[in-house]
């Protein structure tokens, strides 16, 4: 597939010509008039115009101020922009807490345009990914801590009239519903099992972690620095992958791995398909290093490197900490995460797969997922 990285506020497109042909073209976009296009679509022309559509969307969804009901609005979303709230409203439709216990205050939203994938190109249909890089800031925390987040729309675009007729927002869960596991879990007899806690516990356990972070500064261990460690690689190379280490589709596990080490866990060589073994290199890695329920089968049960916090007797999870989950009827683990802060937002995370900075847990919350939240 064929990538183009834009920037502002030049950039060179590469556009699909009706068919499969690729040429140059300066950043002005034609459509032509008819049943038959003789112009190409310029991509990255279309994704620099859809992103303030994507902003003002995403806008609408955090009740920025300033930002109206969609209603009184309608005329701000163009056809892609409607059709980019509608694939909103479809996810919302899974989400458990549909009004937030704790307002996350965003006050402002930025978003700008990075790249495209052609996905697939036909006389008929042309899928492209868009990628774009959300800035989501509060009164109280912006730059550099703010919650930041890689976010891909996947459009179909006729390229006879180079209109957008649908759009999908593959966020995180759409990647990990969508592409294969990385690695085969071998059964072991250590399942992950209903120990850990319900989308209600976690979010008791958000709202205890993020009093108590206001109270009082979490206390010194001997552990600390090594946390902090692992809360500073994942901010370092939470949108950038490290050449030391090999890469994955879905590189959430092998991303928190990599914090980890740098936090001072040791690797332990041997058998990669061995959940007693965890190590990994620029070629390979063992399964319990990037696959998300080998780790927790290594973590927990074999290595005792980490133990769950409980509800009833742990009251806050703290930085450089571990958070994993299991969506309902899944068996194994579904996704990895590194805690980054804890302040008036709540527990902060940070993951691959989407790549994602800062993010307010409780945006994660929905009926049914299991949470597995490691004290490191």
């Amino acid at each position: 597939m064929k990538t183009e990285t834009a920037s502002r506020p030049t950039y060179k497109a590469v556009s699909i010509l009706l068919g499969t042909s690729l040429m140059l073209l300066s950043s002005t976009a034609v459509l032509a008039q008819g049943t038959h296009r003789t112009t190409p679509i310029d991509i990255a022309a279309l994704g620099q115009e859809l992103e303030e559509q994507f902003e003002y969307v995403d806008q609408i969804k955090y009740s920025v101020p300033g930002a109206d009901s969609l209603a009184q609005n309608e005329q701000r979303l163009n056809v892609a922009g409607q059709r980019a709230y509608s694939a909103l409203l479809v996810d919302a439709q899974h989400e458990s807490i549909e009004k937030k216990p704790m307002e996350l205050g965003v006050v402002s939203i930025d978003y700008e345009f990075d790249s495209y994938e052609v996905e697939s190109s036909s006389p008929t249909e042309l899928k492209v990914d868009m990628k774009y890089f959300a800035t989501r800031e509060t009164e109280d925390v912006k730059g550099d801590e703010s919650w930041q987040e890689e976010v891909i729309y996947g459009l179909t675009i006729d390229p006879t009239s180079g209109q957008v007729v649908n759009i999908v927002n593959k966020d995180t869960d759409w990647l990990h519903d969508n592409l294969p596991d990385e690695e085969v879990v071998v059964d072991d007899g250590l399942g992950s099992g209903s120990e850990g806690l319900s989308s209600d516990e976690m979010l008791g356990l958000d709202q205890a972690s993020a009093e108590r972070h206001a109270q009082e500064a979490i206390p010194y261990d001997l552990s600390y620095y090594q946390r902090m460690n692992v809360k500073h690689y994942a901010n370092a190379w939470w949108n950038g992958r490290n050449p030391n280490f090999v890469k994955y589709g879905k590189d959430c596990t092998n991303f928190t791995s990599q914090a980890l080490h740098h936090g001072g866990w040791k690797m332990v060589f041997g058998n990669r398909k061995d959940n007693r073994f965890w190590w990994a290199n620029k070629l390979n890695s063992s399964w319990a290093w990037s696959g998300a329920e080998n780790f927790y089968k290594f973590a927990i049960h074999h290595s005792k490197r980490s133990h769950l916090h409980h509800h009833q007797d742990t009251k806050y999870l703290r930085e450089g900490d571990i958070v994993q989950y299991k969506d309902p009827g899944k068996k194994t683990m579904t996704h990895s995460m590194v805690v980054t802060g804890i302040d008036s937002r709540g527990i902060l995370v940070t993951y691959h797969s989407r790549d994602t900075h800062n993010r307010p847990i409780r945006e994660l919350f929905k009926p049914g997922r299991i949470w597995y939240p490691h004290k490191i």
